[in-house]
């Protein structure tokens, strides 16, 4: 292929707008959500309890510990409905897991949370 004159003159716009686009609008680092994994536990009362961590993720994985004999439950600050028997886990697609509520059915059971 030839380089004639109109050739050469499409390359030299092509060039000055990518570089004119480079600077307008830089290369950032951007670190997203699930670059890393937040573990966690708490421990359980009758009264619902936000998870504690407000790390950005994409998922939370909530396990009713196996040594616990005492059912808990997940939900929003409003409604915990979805039961979780112990030695089970649920994983929840959510970016703030401090709006994850957990409550014990009675006692107090610990339970075990891993996000990413």
């Amino acid at each position: 292929m030839q380089l004639t004159p109109l050739r050469a003159a499409w390359l030299i716009v092509a060039v000055l707008s990518v570089q004119l686009f480079a600077q307008t609008y830089p290369l950032r680092t951007v670190t997203h959500a699930g670059a890393q994994l937040v573990p966690g536990t708490n421990t359980l009362s009758t009264v619902a309890e936000a998870l504690t961590t407000s790390d950005v993720v994409w998922e939370c994985t909530i396990q009713n510990d196996p040594d616990n004999t005492i059912d808990i439950f997940v939900g929003d600050s409003a409604s915990q409905p979805m039961e979780i028997v112990p030695g089970n886990s649920m994983t929840i697609p959510i970016q703030d897991p401090s709006t994850i509520f957990v409550v014990a059915d009675s006692g107090t059971p610990t339970i075990n949370f891993l996000c990413r």
